[in-house]
């Protein structure tokens, strides 16, 4: 059988190589990959490459038009576009900037080809063509753990997670909860778990992961 094909764009890009780092011996079932100065450890038969480098504070990742790859720089404010027209694997040209001077950027999900995308405090969405986004969700709680996952349910529901205030606050919803709108920010209604971090779909299964002991 051909070798599949793994491509990972990993969130540590642009990061330095740690001196020293060497290979060591995987588990079993498992080879060892050097890429960017660390170890990983693949299923054998995939293989692992580089995909981008030198952009620094990646936190979210998703595939938009055509294929290409969106990446929120969330300390820089931004968002950017990296395209691969010849599909061996590896970004062809340097980052494009699609939004900048936002609010800690952090969750990316597109519908067909519209881009949503949250702030710390908003949701937005971004129009195909369009030079400025639209305003879906506002007044979501600031500070605390700011990272605002977003995610489309089997329900043609938006599904957004908010971080708790702190590691150990009994928060009312929208805090430490996901909460699901309708396409148009309206109709929101949360279901509350403690330090959730964020919805994930696969097939007709919403998941949602916690960094804490949920209640």
């Amino acid at each position: 059988m051909a070798p599949r094909l793994l491509s990972i764009v990993l969130a540590l890009l642009g990061c330095r190589a740690a001196p020293g780092a060497q290979s060591s011996s995987p588990p079993a079932g498992q080879d060892t990959v050097l890429i960017a100065g660390h170890v990983l450890y693949v299923q054998s038969g995939f293989h692992v490459n580089l995909f981008a480098g030198g952009l620094g504070g990646v936190r979210s990742l998703a595939l938009g038009p055509g294929g290409a790859v969106f990446a929120t720089l969330s300390g820089s404010g931004m968002i950017v576009r990296l395209v691969d027209v010849n599909g061996d694997g590896v970004a062809d040209a340097q980052a494009q900037t699609v939004l900048s001077g936002l609010d800690y950027p952090f969750g990316l999900a597109f519908r067909r080809d519209t881009m949503y995308f949250s702030e710390q405090t908003s949701v937005k969405r971004l129009d195909p063509g369009a030079a400025a986004p639209v305003m879906l969700v506002s007044n979501l709680p600031s500070g605390g753990h700011v990272t605002r996952t977003i995610a489309f349910g089997p329900d043609n529901l938006l599904y957004v997670a908010v971080g708790s205030s702190c590691n150990v606050c009994n928060d009312a919803p929208p805090r430490a909860a996901v909460t699901h709108y309708r396409l148009d920010g309206s109709g929101s209604r949360s279901i509350p778990r403690r330090g959730s971090s964020g919805p994930t779909t696969t097939t007709a299964t919403i998941w949602g992961t916690t960094c804490r002991p949920s209640t």
